[in-house]
């Protein structure tokens, strides 16, 4: 089977996992391009994006090269991890023969509602919620799949536990910090909790300077971010606001990674993993700081969580048995 990614392209990212994935089934994985233009720099992004805004036939120009890129290679499917294609590229595309779905990762609030008028095979989606209201409301192809991870890098390595490593005896977060991720770790913070920050610079609007200090100024990626998270005294996933009932891939990355996981609640936790067992579950923050405690003072059992975790994430939430189902649907 010949499948066609959509999508921005780099260390760890999704459409990167989703093309292992793929060869991992057997199938053979063929990266399309983003439906726009993605850049890691947030100024250079923002700023081409502007002009695409202003000049909409360049962006209808990169879409029309994604078609005649998939109908060259001619492809079995196409998965989308942009929502941002023009209904007639999708519609050439299908045209080619191909099936043609979008397997959305961002929270809700960032799903743009053109996507209700893009003739998709079928949508995915981590958030449960949002399919059952569009597939409802709209008659969409609604589909709920999660994210998972990629035992390739989600793993503990042998030597994970050997030598110094500066994430050890933190609190570690990584990813993007917007305002709501800022205010609980200035609350952390405030309890003299230590913490170690990855990931893309601070925002110039966050004026705690402790952020900034706690910020190691690094994105982390497959094999290092496996070592960090593995020596961490506890990996922290807080989650968007409108991450309504589903979960995000950091939960399943650092449970991959056999890191002692603090997430925050969602309806669909303890549907995917077990609470107290191999992951740590918090609904508020006094509970949250409960568990920040137990930790610190009983390392060892950091350690029998993250055993458990990369056990039940390797068994049951690796790309590769979520594409199968993808696939099952779509084809």
């Amino acid at each position: 089977m010949r499948v066609g990614i959509i999508g921005p392209v780099y260390q760890d990212s999704f459409a990167e996992n989703i093309a292992m994935g793929l060869e991992t089934l057997g199938a053979s994985a063929h990266h399309l391009g983003p439906a726009r233009y993605s850049s890691r720099r947030k100024n250079v992004h923002r700023g081409v994006n502007l002009l695409t805004q202003a000049f909409p036939a360049t962006l209808e120009f990169t879409q029309r090269r994604l078609a005649r890129k998939a109908a060259e290679l001619e492809l079995d499917a196409v998965i989308s991890v942009q929502a941002w294609l023009f209904p007639s590229t999708v519609t050439t595309i299908r045209r080619s023969g191909a099936k043609v779905c979008l397997w959305y990762p961002d929270a809700v609030s960032n799903l743009p509602t053109s996507v209700a008028s893009i003739p998709f095979d079928a949508i995915f989606s981590k958030e449960p919620t949002l399919v059952d209201k569009l597939s409802r409301m709209l008659r969409l192809p609604m589909h709920y799949l999660p994210q998972g991870c990629n035992p390739a890098w989600h793993r503990v390595a042998s030597d994970a536990d050997d030598g110094p490593c500066e994430a050890a005896g933190h609190i570690v977060v990584a990813g993007n910090i917007y305002g709501t991720r800022a205010r609980l770790l200035s609350l952390l913070l405030d309890h003299q909790v230590p913490l170690r920050i990855y990931g893309q610079p601070i925002p110039r609007w966050i004026t705690d300077g402790r952020i900034r200090m706690a910020h190691t100024g690094r994105y982390i990626a497959r094999t290092e971010k496996a070592r960090v998270f593995r020596r961490a005294a506890g990996v922290l996933n807080s989650m968007h606001p409108a991450e309504i009932d589903g979960v995000n891939s950091r939960l399943f990355e650092a449970a991959g990674c056999g890191a002692a996981v603090l997430t925050e609640h969602r309806r669909e936790v303890p549907n995917l993993f077990r609470p107290d067992y191999e992951v740590l579950s918090f609904h508020d923050f006094d509970e949250l700081l409960a568990h920040i405690k137990m930790l610190a003072n009983t390392p060892e059992a950091a350690h029998a969580l993250g055993d458990a975790a990369t056990a039940r994430a390797h068994a049951d939430h690796t790309y590769d048995k979520r594409l199968a189902r993808l696939l099952e649907i779509l084809i």
